[in-house]
């Protein structure tokens, strides 16, 4: 699933593999994590379980962090920019 992180560490790298979590229980693990300038926010991919039958769409990560499940590709979804 697509992530898009708030507050946390500055160095992204340090998310990967960090437990992703919904109240206190592990649902998924950040598989990757990156800066991006483009967008001028941290985002990455993980992968999430189900919690309580519903797939969460907030979750909390390493201290301080949490993540919003977004849509991906995160930048151009329907490619306007490579089809100019």
């Amino acid at each position: 699933m697509g992530l898009e992180f708030t507050g946390g560490p500055h160095d992204t790298a340090s998310l990967r593999g960090e437990p992703l979590l919904v109240d206190e229980v592990v649902v998924g693990r950040v598989t990757s994590a990156e800066r991006s300038p483009t967008l001028g926010r941290a985002i990455g991919l993980g992968w999430v379980r189900t919690h309580d039958a519903a797939l969460p769409d907030r979750l909390e990560t390493a201290p301080g962090a949490a993540a919003e499940v977004v849509s991906t590709p995160f930048y151009d979804p329907h490619g306007g920019r490579v089809r100019g």
